[in-house]
């Protein structure tokens, strides 16, 4: 039983030679993206790519390894250490990922903002402190003496939460933008940065290392992934299931294909 790390590096880049293949020259190559390959039946993949699952590792689990990878190169990056408070702007499945990695990982309070009912129960259900609709993010300030927490993760890339993002981190604080959306947006941004000293990360996929640690962690069984499942489809459904989540807001967050 194995997970295959979907992303196919050029191995020549001066990326690539650092073990930082997520940046490659070639960034955007993947298996069920730019390349065929995530729903065949059998696959030709570089053994490298190849991650054996512990026996206690279920198959749901494995599916969901590469999510978990990037919530865990997400809040690696950030510099998120323990004890800080974090917020989380969206609780889709990254999110729900990012909230389980920050508890792990020794978070002293974690927010978050989510406008669809039965992902706020998830994200409560998952580690959350407190769940907010988008607009009542200021509420959170107050419940951290007025400063705001630590870091933001914003796992929806729309203006409107990068600006919340903004007004919500501490002074000094981190702000690590995950989500990426289709549309582009500007905003005035330096002066909240420079005036507050706020430090604005982007992340973007994960490596090899990371992708072994997110393995780990289901070995550990410090992340549920469980209520994280919302469908299990047949093969054939996949076209129905694919309108539904290009058409937010949905309930949905991971579907599992059953061959």
């Amino acid at each position: 039983r194995v997970t295959v790390n979907p992303q196919i590096p050029c191995y020549e880049c001066y990326y690539c030679l650092h073990d930082q293949e997520n940046m490659c020259k070639l960034q955007n190559y993947a298996y069920g993206t730019t390349e065929d390959g995530a729903m065949r039946d059998y696959i030709n993949v570089k053994a490298e790519r190849v991650h054996v699952l512990p026996d206690n590792v279920t198959y749901e689990e494995g599916a969901t390894v590469e999510p978990l990878a990037v919530a865990v190169y997400a809040v690696e990056q950030s510099g998120f250490q323990l004890g800080q408070n974090a917020a989380v702007i969206g609780a889709g499945p990254i999110g729900l990922m990012i909230i389980q990695v920050l508890r792990s990982a020794g978070a002293n309070k974690i927010y978050v903002t989510e406008p669809v009912e039965s992902k706020q129960k998830i994200a409560m259900e998952l580690g959350a402190d407190k769940v907010f609709l988008p607009k009542a993010w200021n509420k959170i300030g107050r419940l951290t003496d007025k400063l705001g927490p630590d870091h933001v993760y914003d796992c929806v890339g729309l203006s409107s939460t990068f600006s919340t993002a903004l007004q919500l981190v501490k002074k000094g604080g981190n702000i690590t933008l995950i989500g990426l959306h289709a549309s582009t947006f500007e905003i005035d941004i330096i002066r909240l940065m420079l005036i507050n000293n706020i430090s604005v990360r982007g992340v973007y996929g994960y490596n090899q290392d990371i992708y072994k640690t997110a393995i780990n962690l289901f070995f550990q069984k410090k992340i549920r992934v469980d209520p994280l499942i919302t469908s299990r489809i047949r093969l054939q459904q996949v076209p129905e299931i694919f309108k539904v989540l290009g058409n937010p807001p949905h309930e949905e967050l991971k579907v599992i294909v059953d061959f």
